[in-house]
């Protein structure tokens, strides 16, 4: 199977900021950040936590299918 997506295991990090990063595993230059949830989004923080949980779990979600 052709990989059309950054491998897992993809992992929520905190940044300094309070953004919420999803990221890949390291490349040669570093983590690979998948996407970033910003701290001023609009709802609250256990749903933004929650929405980085299964955003991370996306490479294993596709490993079942």
């Amino acid at each position: 199977m052709n990989q059309h997506h950054t491998p897992g295991p993809w992992n929520v990090i905190t940044s300094p900021d309070g953004s919420l990063w999803i990221q890949g595993e390291p490349d040669a230059n570093g983590f690979r950040t998948i996407c970033t949830l910003p701290d001023h989004f609009a709802y609250d923080s256990a749903r933004r936590e929650a929405n980085a949980r299964l955003i991370a779990s996306a490479p294993d979600l596709f490993d079942r299918c």
